[in-house]
């Protein structure tokens, strides 16, 4: 979560509505161990937040509809906005973080439900 922090606070001049994710990352650092269903759960809205954030910026992506979104389909949307939008990425890119992030993302909303 450092790395995360440090690239928010790089970047606030130019993206100032991410300082909103700094106490989110707090709460998440604070209850690992303690509370993990809660760090789980700070850590789904950092993703969701930020991938509504690309979303809406490279997709003129509409707010209300996003907010129907599971977590899965806005990783999704987020990473082929990503791709369309920036020439840096490439399609292998996009297809690999899909395949990487939408287990890990669904396990940990398992886990959620069963505690």
């Amino acid at each position: 979560m450092d790395g995360l922090k440090k690239l928010i606070n790089r970047h606030l001049a130019e993206f100032p509505e991410f300082d909103y994710y700094l106490p989110i990352i707090e709460k998440a650092e604070k209850n690992e161990i303690p509370h993990p269903d809660i760090c789980i759960e700070c850590c789904n809205s950092l993703i969701q937040g930020t991938s509504k954030t690309i979303i809406i910026r490279l997709d003129n992506g509409n707010r209300k509809e996003l907010d129907s979104y599971k977590t899965d389909k806005l990783i999704k949307r987020a990473l082929k906005a990503i791709a369309t939008n920036d020439n840096f990425y490439e399609e292998d890119f996009v297809r690999r973080s899909i395949s990487l992030a939408l287990p890990f993302i669904n396990r940990l909303l398992r886990i959620m439900k069963f505690n």
